[in-house]
């Protein structure tokens, strides 16, 4: 049996991020367009031999911005997953020189994200225990789970469950539930979730 640590870590799903961004340009747009049309141009404001453009020219050109903008979020949207591979140069002859190849992607992750800091290092998971509150949340004839925490960043720390096996540990695993999913859902302590997804 496995030694399980098991943590929430919330995520975009891809047409969550799709839909966002679409509504993002929209209200951005708006918000601009509202601006322009509330103000009053005089001649003086245009050039000689240019006019005005009608409240319907405005919308079709605006229209057809946003239309524009979409297609192009649309199209690299897409693309994306088919041009991933081109970013990565992975070498599976051993486990020193994956890492080796794949530290460039990683690196470059961690700045987009601002995961520059220095981690802290864990010698150990904390109990969460209190005079009111046991850090053994559950327990069954194979393992117990207990609430538990460690420190990441400078005033960052992690939480989650871990489950300690009452047999000896073959192996060590870190569970990230999916957008929406507590750990309690996925190992059956809180509902949410069909049998046949949990874990334990």
């Amino acid at each position: 049996m496995a030694s399980l640590l098991c943590y929430h870590y919330k995520t975009m799903n891809y047409k969550h991020m799709k839909s966002t961004f679409k509504y993002l340009i929209v209200i951005l747009l708006l918000s601009f367009s509202g601006i322009l049309s509330s103000q009053e141009i005089s001649p003086d404001d245009y050039l000689p031999g240019t006019k005005l453009l009608s409240e319907t020219g405005v919308t079709g050109l605006r229209d057809r911005m946003i239309g524009g903008m979409f297609q192009y979020f649309e199209k690299e949207l897409n693309s994306s997953p088919l041009n991933r591979e081109t970013h990565w140069h992975r070498n599976y002859s051993s486990t020193a020189e994956y890492l080796q190849s794949v530290s460039a992607n990683r690196n470059r992750f961690k700045k987009i994200t601002g995961v520059v800091d220095k981690r802290k290092a864990v010698q150990g998971l904390t109990l969460n225990e209190s005079t009111i509150q046991k850090a053994r949340i559950a327990e069954t004839d194979a393992y117990s789970i207990y609430s538990v925490s460690w420190p990441v960043l400078e005033g960052v720390t992690g939480t989650g469950l871990w489950i300690e096996p009452r047999t000896t540990a073959r192996a060590q695993m870190v569970v990230v539930p999916d957008a929406g999913q507590s750990p309690e859902m996925l190992i059956g302590l809180s509902p949410g979730l069909w049998p046949e997804a949990r874990i334990a």
